[in-house]
């Protein structure tokens, strides 16, 4: 709706991995959208961000369940956007767009020009429950549907997934005893918990 009403463009708009808090009951994801100024009578657009959450999450966690990630910001002046859709391609990730990166802070004003881009990355939910008791299956098919990301799956839901993304019942059972171990203060090493 908004490129009907005004002068932007998406190059994107979709959920993100890892936005939503973890817990047995995973919060909802957040998403991010990214546009360019399109067809404006000025050439631009003036922008006025005010978005909190940035240092500290909104949605916080509930039994156990952890925060969702905080909201961000990135203002990238001087890209090649113009450029790659004339010749046919659409960036999908901010590394792809190349500019100087400007992360906004909470309350931010400015002119965005015709080579710049303006990405925005919103909170999700947060978690309810131990992430450790979420289903293994639950996570396998958050990292199948990308709600989750496979080192997320690891690290924060001690689920160990095969090359073909089923769960490996062991090695989730030895990676959510070291986590619980490493959570109680018994196991120092957390680089063998991560490996």
């Amino acid at each position: 709706m908004n490129e009907f009403s005004f002068p932007m463009l998406y190059l994107w708009r979709r959920e993100e991995a890892d936005s939503g808090g973890p817990g047995r009951y995973r919060g909802g994801v957040g998403a991010s959208s990214c546009f360019i100024p399109y067809d404006s009578p000025l050439g631009g657009v003036h922008l006025v961000v005010s978005a909190p959450g940035k240092a500290l999450p909104l949605a916080g966690g509930l039994s156990g369940g952890l925060p969702a990630g905080t909201q961000h910001d990135v203002l990238l002046r001087s890209t090649t956007v113009r450029a790659d859709l004339a010749g046919g391609h659409i960036p999908s990730s901010l590394a792809e767009l190349g500019g100087t990166p400007d992360v906004l802070p909470t309350h931010h004003e400015t002119e965005l020009g015709e080579a710049d881009v303006y990405f925005t990355h919103w909170q999700g939910g947060g978690g309810y429950g131990d992430p450790l008791l979420r289903d293994p299956s639950a996570v396998a098919a958050d990292v199948l549907a990308h709600k989750v990301s496979p080192r997320g799956a690891t690290d924060v839901y001690g689920v160990v997934l095969g090359t073909d993304g089923t769960v490996d019942d062991e090695g989730t059972r030895t990676r959510r005893n070291a986590l619980r171990r490493i959570r109680a203060g018994l196991d120092d090493d957390r680089t063998e918990a991560t490996a």
